[in-house]
This record gives C-alpha cells, structure tokens and sequence, in this order.
C-alpha cells in the first residue's frame, strides 16, 4: 500500500465492481495498516510481497526466511487475512527460497502480462500495449507501490517507477473498459484458478481422450 496510489486504484476497482488480488509489502503494511484495511474492506484478496522487496534470487538463506516469514506474518496480522501466495519481487526467487515458500504452504504468483513496461510511461502506451497482449486466463501485474523505492523516493530509481505507476494508474480506468469492451471480466487470482467456462471441459477433470500409454 502507498498513499499516493493505492487509494486511486481502490477508487477505479469500486467503479468497475471489480475486486483484484493486491500483493502487500510487509513494510508497507506496517507504515499504511489503514489503506491495507481498506484493501480488506473492498473485499479484495492480499497476498505475501515479502517484507522489503529484496531480490529473492541474490540474499542468502537467512535473509530470504526473514522476507518470506516476516512479510507473511505482519501482513496476516495486520489484514486478519489467510496469505495464500507470495509474489517474489521482480518475479526472481532462488531455490532456497522456493523450497521455504513450499514449507510456509504458500503458491508462488507470477503473472502473464504486466502494465509496468520500461520506456512506456505514458498512460495511452501502457493501454494499447496491455490490451493488444490480453489472452483469456491472463494474470495483469499492475503496481500501487514502488519497491525498493519506498526507501528514497528522491533516488532516480524511485522517480522513474513513480512516473511508470503514474502512467499504470492514469490509464486503469481506460484499459478496464476497452478490456471489457472485447468481452474480457476481471477477477481475484485465487477466483481465476477455479474459474470455470460455460460449456468447456472442467479444469480439474480427467483427460477424456485415450491415454495411448495406459497401463505402462
């Protein structure tokens, strides 16, 4: 949670009657517990961002545990909220720290497509990049934070993903609706991986089609 964008996003989410799955930095939640509670009060899902946005694939062992626990228990105090994923920064994470999510009974988050893109920050390139990419079942990664930037919003790393998530923020409510317009609906990940088509084969049935290997 940020003050800057996160009660814009929940805003724009209201408009729309969407509800989205926010990846919390525990630091964060920490210092904004009331926009993380307005989070859960929306009805949205949090997931496990670590606690400092450290890069999980360059920490050692001690440090990536401290991340992964830290950011999961002050988040699940501070929201009230079961964390199911955790969401390693920049999507890197080394085996250590996959083996601890499995132990901590977490689900890694990627995603698919994401609304952050270098050299992209203005609201109408961030959209027409987005929507030409959408595929059914995927995963937008769009931001309401900047990471590590939270430490020295000065930094010229800070300013530029400030910039960038302006760019994200700005355009929400035009890529939703364009997005809608093609026959697109938004929802939670954890809604997202039961999600069901009218007439289509259950996700979690078994394979119909003869299995030319049965019995080996």
């Amino acid at each position: 949670p940020d003050p800057e964008f996160t009660p814009r996003v929940l805003a724009i989410l209201a408009r729309y009657g969407i509800t989205a799955t926010f990846n919390v930095m525990g630091y964060n939640a920490v210092h904004h517990t009331d926009l993380l509670k307005e989070v859960v009060r929306a009805g949205h899902e949090v997931g496990n961002h670590t606690w400092s946005h450290r890069d999980l694939s360059t920490v050692d062992l001690a440090e990536t545990v401290y991340e992964i626990r830290r950011g999961r228990e002050v988040i699940e105090h501070l929201s009230g909220l079961d964390v199911r994923f955790v969401r390693p920064p920049r999507g890197e994470l080394s085996g250590s720290a996959l083996r601890i999510i499995a132990e901590e009974g977490n689900d890694i988050l990627m995603w698919s497509l994401t609304g952050s893109i270098r050299g992209k920050e203005r609201a109408s390139d961030v959209n027409d990049f987005v929507v030409s990419h959408l595929q059914p079942g995927a995963i937008i990664d769009y931001h309401d934070g900047i990471g590590q930037g939270t430490f020295d919003r000065t930094s010229l790393r800070a300013r530029t993903l400030i910039q960038r998530r302006r760019a994200e923020v700005d355009g929400l409510p035009e890529m939703l609706e364009r997005a809608m317009a093609k026959g697109y609906s938004f929802l939670k990940v954890s809604d997202l991986l039961t999600h069901e088509l009218p007439g289509a084969n259950p996700t979690m049935s078994p394979d119909p089609s003869t299995d030319a290997d049965a019995g080996e």
